[in-house]
């Protein structure tokens, strides 16, 4: 059975292998784990994608380093990627397309090739798009995928990885069968490691001692997030794969409506769009100074709203003023569940206009 999910879904993707995992977590993780870097080499992540994501590489022994982001797309720059792989001699990109919002890596594939840099691509909320004829999923030496909750095919669960190049799909499948595929481990586990991140966070230990110690306590329980992916996912995963297209096309659809409902109202900011984009979440800004009460009234009407991701500058002992970008899109963002009714965009579009209104008399 898992054979043949993962025979269509590299057919999906116009890859010729795919790994199933546990999470996304476990994809990155098999695919860092298969590059067989040096012990500590560094990957480059931006500052405001998920916390699981960089937990990956610490997970595989290596060190994540972060870049800020676009303002204006909310993604990594090309110029920062080039900028900050040669200075820091980086031999791995995590390219990530936040939100579900597309980043074009057609400029820089090339030049990082040229200088043996690696680009992993996370789809993992952005699969069912695509980008100068390339699919989220296509593009770099491997792409990461996701099917847990609120993903474009949430099954509670699952990961996959996707490549051409049989080398590395022959490591990474090596390495996925080594993983446990006991719930009740990973269970246990998390439990575990919340103890004792508890613990020390009550210790009042230095800061670079605290993040030493945290990054131990990552490590050691690192059973809590790398799994094999279950017969309940893969049956999932198997049923959705066969709806892709509607799936993705109903989503895409949820986005272009809220886009159009929302992009003309004053006092609000969408991050520009790049080809066909499949978004995981609606993101927009708005003032930091309104977001909280925005965001009170969307919950009460029935929404589903956050305000990810926080950049990770305290997480990882970072300087503020090296990430303006991130930390002014940090207090600003609002992102919207693609949860409600087709009409949901016309509603939110009215609560918006009305909230932002009273606000400003």
């Amino acid at each position: 059975m898992k054979g043949k999910i993962e025979k269509k879904i590299a057919a999906l993707f116009s890859r010729r292998y795919c790994v199933l995992t546990g999470s996304g977590t476990a994809a990155i993780y098999c695919i860092l784990k298969g590059l067989e870097l040096s012990e500590g080499a560094q990957v480059l992540y931006p500052i405001n994608t998920c916390e699981t994501a960089v937990n990956a590489a610490i997970f595989a022994g290596l060190n994540p380093v972060f870049s800020d982001v676009d303002i204006e797309s909310f993604n990594l720059s090309d110029q920062k990627i080039i900028q900050l792989t040669q200075e820091m001699n980086i031999p791995v990109v995590m390219g990530t397309h936040l939100f579900g919002q597309l980043m074009d890596f057609q400029n820089i594939e090339k030049k990082l090739a040229e200088n043996k840099v690696i680009l992993i691509e996370d789809a993992a909320q952005a699969y069912g798009g695509e980008i100068n004829s390339k699919k989220a999923g296509q593009i770099g030496l491997a792409s990461i995928i996701s099917f847990g909750p609120g993903k474009l095919l949430d099954c509670s669960g699952g990961g996959a990885i996707l490549t051409d190049t049989e080398k590395l799909h022959q490591k990474v499948l090596r390495i996925s069968q080594s993983l446990h595929d006991n719930p009740q481990i990973k269970s246990e586990t998390r439990q575990r490691m919340m103890k004792e991140m508890f613990v020390i966070g009550k210790q009042s230990l230095p800061l670079k001692a605290f993040l030493e110690k945290r990054k131990e306590i990552l490590r050691s329980h690192s059973a809590g997030y790398l799994l094999q992916i279950n017969e309940v996912e893969m049956q999932e995963i198997d049923e959705k794969i066969s709806r892709f297209s509607v799936i993705s096309s109903q989503r895409e659809t949820f986005g272009q409506s809220f886009r159009n409902a929302i992009e003309a109202i004053e006092g609000i900011t969408i991050p520009n769009l790049q080809g066909k984009n499949i978004l995981w979440r609606f993101s927009f800004l708005v003032q930091k100074e309104k977001r909280d009460y925005i965001s009170e009234i969307l919950s009460d009407n029935g929404f589903r709203v956050s305000k990810l991701f926080e950049p990770m500058i305290k997480t990882f002992n970072l300087k503020e003023s090296e990430f303006p970008n991130a930390v002014e899109i940090g207090k600003r963002i609002i992102n919207i569940h693609f949860e409600k009714s087709w009409d949901s965009a016309e509603v939110v579009s009215k609560l918006l206009k009305e909230t932002l209104y009273e606000a400003t008399h």
